[in-house]
């Protein structure tokens, strides 16, 4: 009996591994195949017009799609209804029965939406309007806006105004820019754009309310993403996407801080949580001003210990200047190319307490082990002095290492040998016999064991062999 039932749980474990198997393989292809078919980029045309009740009829142009890719489209929160059209005013094609999948008509998925609008308000703001296709990265946005309503007002989109005029019935405003994501303002008393350029725009009831941005200051921020700058008297002061609302005074400061932070937080990709702290703390080293959050002061405080306040506003500014994204690794790799080395200090922010890291480097030169090249092995670089990951290194280097009371002693096995190594302790034993050292080879950082490179030749018999591109670690 009881083998019986022994046979039959075996055949059911076995026949479940390979549903479970067959399912995550089809898996992981249709996820492969996703990622072939989403496009790098596509591009977005966008017509609004005001309607006599108040609302906005909004009509989304996606094109350059991909031809028999099913694109998800994600509503913003305040739409009253939207439809998914063709060019011929027919419904979107879609391959199954969800309600936000289609199918694209000619490389495009067309999207008529209303939403509600300024309802005789003397202003308005409107923030994640758009109709999203998750799938896509958008690389430009035409917007035209068609206001036949409330005429003489002010129209203020997050990018820039390219074309303005104001004809017999309709006032016409054309936008164009590229930005994942942009705010919307509407206002009854006219606006006056005083001061413009290619990263910014200076709007103002009062036309003679001039601007003036320093010329250094204007050259480091040449690539900066789009900021329109609104000083009204009819909103409290506000940051929007794209935009910047100001009640009151303005001072040229405080100008030059928000079109700093406007430049850092579009260029800084972070996938979870926060970046406000990231964004004070970049600003912050930049315009030589206090911060505040705990967080970025914890942080500047571990990054003085190996920069000066010059060569981390020099960092700063390398951000700047860039024309593309960054993430943590982007961010680590402009950090650690200051001093010829390697980090992974920004992306060890994601997982580890801001208290408790260290920052650290890495040499990055190639590390070879008896001849093959080894990723696992990176060499930490302190002082001059190399250290390298020492139970990564003893498992590369073919020990088998185990770990005992509560890591409080280390004990390696490789063929008839046996080390032991107690926490703290300047003595080790080798086959049951103690030896003696003039100071422990280990120091921790971030948690991880390292031992020096005098320490691992000496105790370990390995050779290390340098060169131009090449560390060569030699245990024949």
């Amino acid at each position: 009996m009881v083998r019986n039932i022994l046979l039959l749980m075996t055949i059911l474990i076995l026949t479940l591994g390979a549903i479970l198997y067959g399912q995550w393989n089809n898996y992981s292809k249709h996820k492969i195949e996703m990622k072939k078919e989403i496009p790098v980029k596509a591009y977005e045309d966008i017509t609004i017009q005001t309607v006599m009740n108040g609302n906005l009829k909004i009509t989304q142009t996606f094109r350059s799609l991909k031809k028999n890719v099913e694109y998800r489209i994600n509503e913003p929160r305040k739409i009253l209804n939207w439809v998914c059209t063709k060019k011929d005013g027919k419904i979107c094609d879609s391959r199954d029965k969800d309600p936000h999948t289609f199918l694209p008509d000619k490389g495009e998925i067309v999207i008529d939406s209303t939403l509600e609008g300024k309802k005789n308000h003397p202003v308005f703001q409107l923030s994640e309007w758009r109709a999203v296709l998750p799938q896509i990265r958008i690389a430009r946005t035409n917007l035209k806006i068609v206001d036949s309503v409330d005429r003489g007002g002010t129209w203020v989109a997050g990018i820039p105004l390219i074309g303005y005029k104001r004809m017999d019935l309709i006032d016409y405003y054309v936008f164009e820019g590229k930005k994942d994501d942009f705010s919307l303002y509407w206002q009854k008393k006219p606006l006056y754009a005083t001061r413009r350029n290619s990263f910014f725009t200076y709007y103002s009831e009062n036309p003679s309310d001039k601007w003036t941005i320093p010329a250094n200051f204007s050259a480091q921020l040449e690539n900066s993403p789009f900021l329109a700058i609104i000083h009204t008297s009819k909103l409290p002061s506000a940051k929007l996407s794209g935009l910047l609302i100001e009640n009151g005074r303005i001072s040229s400061s405080e100008v030059e801080t928000a079109l700093i932070e406007n430049n850092i937080k579009q260029k800084i990709e972070i996938v979870q949580g926060d970046n406000h702290w990231l964004v004070e703390l970049l600003a912050s080293l930049y315009l030589e001003k206090p911060m505040h959050s705990g967080k970025a002061l914890s942080v500047y405080a571990e990054l003085k210990t190996k920069y000066t306040d010059s060569e981390l506003k020099e960092f700063v500014e390398s951000i700047i200047r860039s024309n593309h994204k960054m993430n943590f690794v982007d961010l680590d790799r402009l950090l650690g190319e200051m001093h010829g080395l390697g980090t992974h200090f920004f992306s060890s922010l994601q997982h580890q307490p801001h208290e408790q890291l260290r920052l650290s480097f890495f040499d990055l030169r190639k590390v070879l082990l008896n001849g093959k090249e080894n990723s696992k092995i990176e060499i930490m670089v302190l002082a001059s002095e190399k250290f390298f990951p020492f139970l990564v290194t003893m498992k590369e280097l073919g020990y088998q290492v185990s770990i005992t009371s509560s890591e409080k002693k280390i004990v390696l096995n490789k063929d008839n040998n046996q080390y032991e190594f107690a926490d703290g302790r300047t003595i080790f034993l080798k086959n049951g016999q103690q030896y003696g050292m003039l100071k422990s080879p280990f120091i921790v950082k971030n948690n991880v064991i390292f031992i020096s490179q005098i320490g691992l030749q000496s105790i370990f018999n390995v050779k290390i062999q340098e060169s131009e591109k090449e560390i060569q670690i030699l245990n024949y």
